[in-house]
């Protein structure tokens, strides 16, 4: 029997710009995000300003 064992840690301010990257790579393709933001142009720059408005604010609601 293999035991997993997984850390769970809590990320801080630092790690913005390394969990914007990630979730930007993850939803890049995803329709939704073509919907939503519905420019091609600058359409990666877009979804990264979009990616940090939502990590910012789930940011701020864990700091109040």
């Amino acid at each position: 029997m293999t035991t997993n064992t997984h850390k769970i840690f809590r990320l801080n301010q630092t790690d913005v710009p390394k969990i914007v990257n990630v979730l930007c790579d993850s939803f890049f393709d995803y329709p939704v995000m073509r919907f939503v933001i519905d420019s091609e142009a600058d359409y990666q720059h877009k979804l990264k300003i979009l990616i940090n408005f939502f990590v910012m604010a789930r940011r701020y609601k864990e700091d109040s």
